[in-house]
């Protein structure tokens, strides 16, 4: 199969965050106009821009770090040959077999993939990065693949927790 950045794939992460501040906006912008007259005109646009950021800015910068990091990606897994090949822009960027892969880590927001609470807006973004066995790695994003483990499941799978899981520049 091969995957790569598709409008279907970016639009599950990114409504959520759309959604909610379009919500928070309309409720928000009540209240600003409400108490611009009184004493907590300051303090209500303190919050709405906090809310601006925590529930807006984050995760689109988020998105916007994965898009650019896969942007042109090809991503083909052969379960038959056991197979994953790499390609941007005709440049084969990984060819190597299953049995290279030494492990697999998931770069997530605290506890996203084992199904726990999700406090964070930007949640349901992650990355895989993998580690071959000569010592290369190789980032992944959920744009491109969301269940890498369902299809490469024989090898150690890591989970690593960050408040904020972007994609390292190299």
């Amino acid at each position: 199969m091969i995957y790569k950045v598709s409008f279907d794939k970016q639009l599950r992460p990114i409504l959520y965050p759309i959604i909610a501040f379009v919500l928070i906006s309309i409720y928000f912008t009540n209240i600003i106009i409400d108490a611009w007259y009184t004493e907590f005109r300051v303090f209500s646009i303190i919050v709405y821009l906090f809310l601006f950021v925590y529930i807006f800015v984050i995760p689109i910068y988020i998105h916007v770090n994965y898009l650019f990091f896969n942007k042109g990606l090809l991503f083909e897994l052969d379960n038959v040959k056991k197979y994953i090949i790499c390609k941007k822009e005709d440049q084969i960027l990984i060819n190597e077999n299953y049995a290279n892969i030494s492990k697999i880590e998931i770069h997530q927001t605290n506890g996203y993939r084992q199904r726990s609470v999700n406090w964070f807006s930007w949640s349901a973004y992650y990355y895989y990065k993998l580690i071959f066995k000569n010592g290369k790695t190789f980032y992944l994003s959920r744009l491109i693949i969301k269940d890498l483990e369902k299809f490469i499941n024989d090898k150690q799978i890591d989970y690593v927790n960050h408040f904020i899981p972007l994609i390292p520049n190299k």
